[in-house]
């Protein structure tokens, strides 16, 4: 029932254009910008306060290693600043201060370096080994964590049944494959 409370808009990206009546043609994207402003609330959290993100997905490269992304919830974070980092599974236990060596912030699917983020931004951060899924990474002198994110262990399920003697080195050589994977 809350989905009926929100407006519909009839856009189409492919011509930059939406409307809220159907019968009347858009002009541009304002519709949607207005309603998104409109009906989506801005990021609560102290903009001044000491820095604090929780890492929601975890990327790699072979150059910097492991690269977290999620959203800075609380102040500012600076690339080359000390961050330290709080796992929700080990309460309490805090890592040493860690340098950030690169920030980036999202253009659209791109990630652009980027000096600082604030609040509200979802940025990529790398410098910091061991990082996790649900980690807290916040200042210094800030030791507060967030609760976890809930990951889950991937399952796999195979129908097997018996094979002629033909297609047994096939059923095997697939079997080790699936094994492997």
């Amino acid at each position: 029932e809350s989905a009926l409370d929100r407006p519909v808009i009839y856009a189409s990206a492919r011509k930059g254009v939406a409307t809220l009546d159907p019968d009347k043609p858009g002009e541009n994207l304002k519709p949607l910008f207005d309603t998104i402003l409109e009906y989506i609330p801005a990021p609560e959290g102290d903009p001044d306060g000491p820095a604090q993100a929780q890492i929601s997905t975890i990327d790699y490269s072979e150059y910097v290693g492991r690269i977290g992304i999620g959203r800075v919830t609380r102040g500012t974070l600076k690339e080359g600043m000390n961050v330290v980092k709080t796992n929700y599974e080990q309460e309490g236990v805090v890592s040493q201060p860690i340098r950030l060596s690169a920030l980036y912030v999202f253009d659209g699917l791109r990630r652009v370096p980027a000096t600082e983020a604030s609040m509200g931004d979802i940025v990529a951060m790398s410098g910091i080994e061991d990082l996790s899924i649900g980690d807290t990474v916040c200042a210094k002198n800030m030791k507060v964590q967030f609760e976890g994110i809930p990951t889950f262990a991937p399952e796999h399920f195979a129908a097997v049944e018996r094979v002629d003697t033909m297609k047994r080195k096939q059923f095997e050589k697939g079997i080790m494959q699936i094994a492997q994977e």
